[in-house]
């Protein structure tokens, strides 16, 4: 786990724990399910349920770096947990972590989804998979900013281990870790390639052309970044372009931070600050591969900091799902 320089950490004690687990029960039981968007209101009641300390904890993911662990958050029982899923369909049994995931997620803002990925779920499980080629296992490796090529992107990102006995670490890389030349931050703000929806995300109908957007760009509380070479169409960069990209990658990898969850923790990532990547993961079907959940949360905090041109960008035609909490 990286050191407390670099990440905040905010810990629970099994009285904690316990209440939250009870809570999650008493939600499921009136909601039935946590894909139901009318459920979420029920959430967002239930917060009001716990103690002020408690509920001002698990809203506070407040960090320099734009990490924060919540270590221990939720109390799993691997046994009782049962196999990981071979696939994020075939997950069952599992809605009570549902539950407890969207619980942290309203906590902290509105969650959000796509309605093309993981059929519109607002939890998603994240597994290895048996079939991956070389390409894929190298854009999996690269450091990235979540959905970077859609303006309504997340403001905040969790991550959830539900299981990791592999101790399978997170990559995460801050652009507040790193201090690009002056010349390299004016390129990067200047608008000159667009950023590409992902194979994660259906093919949208959509006829206009892409929009550049900007890597970099200051706010009051330090730079931001929108990163994603996988998705970026470098071959078409100027030459100043190009070495100032590759400047601010090759920053960000030295970086790199290793997050090694275990089951329980969740990592709050904001997206427009950190850079997640990881290391490829062939399952091995022996029902204790590694679990993980991820939700993506929208914040009005997080909104203001973007740049204004982005309330113009088309989003390739997707258009996410976020709570309304009235």
């Amino acid at each position: 786990m990286p050191h407390a320089a670099a990440v905040v950490f905010r810990d629970f004690d099994d009285s904690e724990r316990d209440l939250l687990v009870r809570t999650a029960r008493t939600v499921l039981s009136e909601v039935g399910s946590p894909m139901d968007p009318a459920g979420h209101l029920v959430l967002r009641r239930a917060l009001s349920w716990l103690p002020a300390p408690l509920a001002e904890k698990l809203g506070n993911a407040s960090s320099p770096s734009g990490l924060t662990v919540f270590r221990g958050v939720f109390r799993v029982d691997d046994v009782a947990l049962g196999d990981t899923p071979e696939h994020w369909s075939k997950a069952r049994g599992d809605e009570l972590w549902d539950i407890l995931v969207l619980m942290l997620a309203m906590a902290l803002g509105r969650p959000m989804a796509f309605p093309d990925r993981q059929e519109g779920r607002f939890v998603h499980n994240l597994l290895p998979s048996a079939r991956r080629s070389a390409a894929d296992d190298a854009r999996l490796d690269m450091l990235r900013t979540e959905d970077a090529f859609h303006p309504q992107r997340a403001h905040l990102l969790l991550i959830a281990s539900m299981r990791n006995h592999g101790a399978v670490p997170v990559s995460a890389a801050s652009i507040r870790h790193v201090s690009p030349a002056e010349d390299d931050v004016d390129t990067l703000m200047r608008p000159h390639l667009p950023i590409h929806p992902g194979s994660d995300h259906a093919p949208a109908r959509f006829a206009d052309r892409p929009t550049p957007v900007p890597v970099l760009w200051s706010t009051d509380e330090g730079l931001m970044m929108r990163f994603d070479p996988g998705r970026t169409p470098l071959q078409d960069a100027s030459p100043e372009f190009s070495r100032a990209y590759g400047h601010l990658a090759e920053a960000l990898a030295d970086a790199t931070l290793p997050c090694n969850l275990g089951a329980g923790d969740v990592l709050v990532v904001e997206n427009d600050v950190v850079a997640l990547g990881g290391p490829p993961i062939t399952a091995r079907r022996h029902g204790r591969d590694q679990w993980l959940k991820r939700a993506l949360v929208h914040t009005p905090h997080g909104t203001r900091r973007r740049p204004a041109a982005e309330a113009e960008e088309h989003g390739y035609g997707h258009t996410p799902l976020v709570t309304d909490l009235g």
